[in-house]
């Protein structure tokens, strides 16, 4: 159990001398297994696959540098063209430029290797447009009766303001169909929990005892976010909110944590001056160390806006 425990998503793995048998009808079922092992070499092309994926991404100017430094639990390390890079942000350009960087990693009982990656650097002209709504999804219009499990991650379809659907993730979070006007989190007698903040990922059903407890995530990619609004009618004293961002919906970087008042009354929580490079999905993480009533909640939810920019 340690070895599986010790696995992280995106690492490939070999499953030995597994058999399989016939059962019940025209389905299979696992006899036996004698083994499972780390495939680093599959784990590498994985690696390389992602970095492929990375060419043609687009950042603008003045943003601050997104590319991940943590693919399948293993550490990227990048090297930019001299004066790329000025204090952490991509360098102002003239016009829109291209550029290549270069990405190094070393798997574990693999040789180190380098990979090149191109990007483009968009020009922003000055006086850009004021942010507008680019999308917010109603969790109240969401008639959804699924009860939440702590251990799991839920897949919904969320009611968006003026139409439309857009895919979230959750845990810690539970509906009651059209009685609720919110989506409710926070596990009921359980602390929420932080837990690993790098590399985790939400596209799955379990959640590992490493893994955030109470969250929210976006099943979707948005691009020119400066701002995100949660319209929220109850939060507990005490409680954190993190922001996160990520390029492949695994590996998560932290871009801003709030420590709102105790809210009893619909009230707004935002994060603002969101400057993030490319689309990405986002996450929003709540933790308390103090766990709810057996009877309470941690938190609801009436909707969450993402505003910016929409591109040209």
């Amino acid at each position: 159990m340690d070895f599986v425990a010790s696995l992280v998503p995106g690492e490939v793995i070999d499953l030995v001398d597994m058999h399989l048998i016939w059962y019940n009808g025209a389905q299979f079922s696992f006899n036996s297994l004698s083994e499972i092992v780390k495939n680093a070499e599959g784990t590498e092309d994985s690696i390389k696959s992602i970095l492929t994926s990375l060419n043609g991404s687009e950042y603008n100017e003045n943003t601050t540098v997104a590319l991940p430094d943590t693919i399948a639990g293993v550490t990227v390390t990048w090297t930019y063209p001299e004066g790329l890079v000025v204090d952490g942000k991509f360098k102002l350009v003239d016009e829109d430029s291209e550029f290549n960087v270069t990405a190094t990693f070393t798997v574990p009982g693999r040789v180190e290797v380098t990979q090149q990656v191109t990007i483009n650097i968009k020009d922003v002209p000055e006086g850009t447009a004021e942010p507008v709504v680019l999308l917010t999804s109603d969790f109240g219009a969401t008639n959804d009766s699924k009860n939440t499990a702590y251990a799991n991650y839920f897949q919904d379809s969320v009611v968006n303001v003026g139409g439309g659907t857009s895919t979230y993730y959750r845990a810690g979070g539970n509906y009651n169909g059209s009685s609720w006007d919110y989506i409710a989190l926070g596990q009921k007698s359980v602390a929420a929990r932080l837990g690993d903040m790098v590399s985790n990922s939400t596209l799955k059903s379990a959640v590992d005892a490493s893994d955030p407890n109470v969250m929210v995530a976006t099943g979707f990619k948005l691009g020119n976010v400066t701002s995100i609004v949660i319209s929220m009618p109850l939060l507990k004293a005490g409680t954190t909110v993190y922001l996160q961002s990520s390029i492949d919906g695994v590996n998560w970087t932290s871009v801003d944590s709030l420590a709102p008042s105790a809210i009893s009354s619909l009230t707004d929580i935002s994060f603002s001056n969101i400057n993030i490079s490319g689309e990405v999905f986002f996450r929003i993480i709540f933790e308390n160390s103090a766990p709810t009533s057996k009877n309470g909640w941690l938190g609801q939810i009436k909707t969450i806006s993402f505003l910016g920019v929409n591109p040209a």
